[in-house]
């Protein structure tokens, strides 16, 4: 019966996704998804996964070229992530528009999560998996009050491309998730954003404002080495310090040397 055959399908989903997803305590992931907010995804991290997903799709309805089974795609990957993921989810909604005047189809997806971090990290993650199955991000609207997105899509030529084209699908899942991790973005939220990036430029280092700063931070770092570390790397903690805020570089721990890298 048709109930049977989807109850299959379902368990076909659910087989696939369980292996790479797993409980957890949402207050706690929340809270750590917060420092992670515009850090890129890492296609390096989630080769398996991504790709996963993509041979997944691609073996189950892309061996026709239509449409339909792309709406199709859209519709289970929709229901999917609905019901494993009611905890942080209030709504999602996801169209696809058809023209048959027009070469490529596009579509709108819209969904209002619980949680404000891991609702961001889902717009990246969704931006992604778009950009790995060929489909482009065109706008994106969000609204952080309310945790509600919106991403326009295009889909491209890559959608149904026999070949596996990894660089285009890398590049274009890349260019998606920037809609999320841009400076037009960043530069209105929380300092500690954007100083995290600077921070992994060698190119700038930190200045204090006064002695009396630098005194209490230096004080600070003093007193948890002491107390949580071991005397005999008392001095190489210390030049880890200058060397993080890029006043030196360390050439050699052993017998403590650097160089100094202010200008």
């Amino acid at each position: 019966t048709i109930d049977d055959f989807k109850r299959a399908e379902d368990q076909v989903y659910k087989d696939f996704f369980d292996k790479f997803t797993f409980k957890a305590t949402i207050p706690l992931y929340d809270m750590v998804a917060d420092s992670n907010r515009y850090v890129p995804i890492s296609f390096d991290f989630i080769t398996r996964f991504i790709f996963g997903v993509y041979n997944f799709y691609r073996d189950i309805y892309l061996k026709e070229k239509s449409h339909e089974r792309l709406k199709l795609i859209f519709e289970r990957f929709k229901n999917r992530v609905h019901h494993s993921n009611s905890n942080i989810f209030k709504e999602l909604k996801l169209d696809l528009f058809i023209d048959k005047n027009k070469k490529f189809a596009t579509g709108a997806l819209e969904f209002v999560g619980k949680q404000r971090n891991l609702h961001f990290e889902n717009c990246k993650f969704f931006a992604a998996i778009f950009g790995i199955l060929g489909v482009k991000v065109t706008d994106f609207i969000y609204s952080p009050k309310d945790y509600y997105c919106r991403f326009e899509l295009l889909e491209t030529d890559l959608v149904f491309k026999e070949e596996l084209a990894k660089k285009e699908r890398i590049r274009l899942l890349e260019e998606n998730v920037t809609y999320m991790t841009n400076y037009n973005r960043m530069l209105v939220d929380k300092d500690k954003y954007l100083w995290m990036n600077l921070a992994i430029d060698n190119e700038l280092f930190i200045c204090f404002k006064s002695k009396k700063a630098f005194n209490k931070w230096i004080k600070t770092i003093e007193m948890d080495l002491r107390k949580f570390g071991a005397q005999k790397d008392f001095l190489s903690k210390i030049l880890h310090f200058f060397n993080r805020i890029h006043w030196i570089k360390i050439e050699n721990l052993n017998d403590l040397s650097f160089r100094i890298e202010q200008s």
